[in-house]
């Protein structure tokens, strides 16, 4: 998974904050993502009790602190970190605006906004079904980096098409399709993604295994 970096710079002057507007785009499905605060200290005093606390975090941004500052000497400069996933539940072109509380002793309680934006997957992707093997029913899940026609066949090992998941055309942004093989044997099954869209014709097919 591609890994981004969101780098931010906060500066303390005399005991408040100087901030600037921030706006990224981040693509969906991503993960490992961080966002870096540098903050330093410009003051003459030392800061104490030093606090950034995120607020405003939808439900398909998972938000972890990886790195803390509890104080802050006069002309010190550190940084906070936190990492991030921008899960599927996301929509694609939907813009969020995260806010992060800056508080410390003797400073101006202070918040900051990053809008991050939800940009499309990068590529055409299609994953191994989970469960793999599975009885009766697995997920076939694919991403689209644009608004494409999609098909999806499930073959038997002999080759022959046994059932069309989808065939329709879908927006760009990432997909689940349940499969329900409780009228099919045990054995091996092939599922197979095709997508057309302003880039060409792509197919990728995978094995999955029925057992019953």
């Amino acid at each position: 998974m591609k890994y981004f970096k969101i780098l931010l710079l906060f500066i303390l002057i005399s005991m408040s904050f100087l901030l600037v507007a921030e706006s990224y785009q981040v693509p969906i499905g991503t993960e490992n993502n961080t966002i870096q605060l540098n903050i330093e200290n410009k003051g003459e005093q030392d800061i104490s009790e030093l606090e950034v606390q995120p607020e405003n975090i939808p439900k398909f941004i998972d938000l972890s602190q990886i790195q803390d500052i509890d104080s802050l000497a006069a002309g010190e400069t550190d940084k906070v970190k936190y990492r991030f996933n921008l899960n599927k539940e996301a929509q694609v072109d939907s813009t969020v605006k995260l806010k992060f509380d800056i508080q410390g002793d003797n400073t101006i309680q202070q918040t900051r906004e990053i809008s991050l934006k939800a940009a499309p997957p990068q590529k055409f992707k299609l994953k191994q079904n989970y469960p793999n093997p599975f009885n009766p029913t697995t997920t076939i899940s694919y991403h689209l980096p644009e608004e494409s026609q999609v098909t999806i066949n499930i073959f038997n090992i002999k080759g022959q098409k046994v059932e069309t998941l989808v065939k329709n055309s879908q927006k760009a942004g990432i997909y689940q399709k349940r499969w329900n093989a409780s009228h099919y044997s045990s054995g091996v099954y092939i599922y197979r993604v095709k997508i057309e869209n302003s880039q060409g014709t792509q197919t990728e097919a995978r094995k999955m295994t029925i057992l019953k």
